[in-house]
């Protein structure tokens, strides 16, 4: 008797096509999905919305220099990537905000004695930082 429930309850339900899960209620109309699925790709949305507003003038630049928009937005992908401040090098998948790589002996070294200065020593994130980067 159980598995008949199942199976009845089953066919009142609809499959999201995204994940193939059971939904008891209606899709998404705008996605076509559930509503998990459908919550990742607003959020993706917007995270792709933020950066083309932050790195507008950025695109634009490029734009204007000839570039198509595929080739403006890597062009920027490749402009905004941070640069270590020990070794010069750029730093694949860091935030903006990093400062220093850990590559290299030297970075390390210098990454290791910036976090020792502002938690042990009680210097600031700012002063830290100076004195890392004026000793390299």
């Amino acid at each position: 008797m159980v598995a008949t429930s199942a199976a009845v309850a089953k066919q009142d339900s609809i499959v999201c096509p995204c994940c193939g899960g059971f939904i008891a209620g209606e899709l998404n109309e705008e996605t076509g999905w559930c509503d998990g699925c459908s919550t990742s790709v607003e959020n993706q949305e917007k995270r792709i919305t933020k950066w083309l507003e932050v790195n507008a003038d950025h695109i634009e630049y490029h734009l204007s220099r000839g570039l198509s928009y595929r080739q403006a937005v890597l062009a920027v992908n490749g402009d905004t990537r941070p640069t270590c401040g020990i070794c010069g090098k750029p730093m694949a998948r860091a935030k903006r905000s990093a400062v220093i790589c850990r590559r290299t002996s030297q970075c390390k070294r210098a990454s290791r004695r910036y976090i020792y200065l502002y938690t042990e020593k009680g210097y600031s994130k700012a002063e830290a930082l100076a004195l890392v980067l004026g000793d390299s």
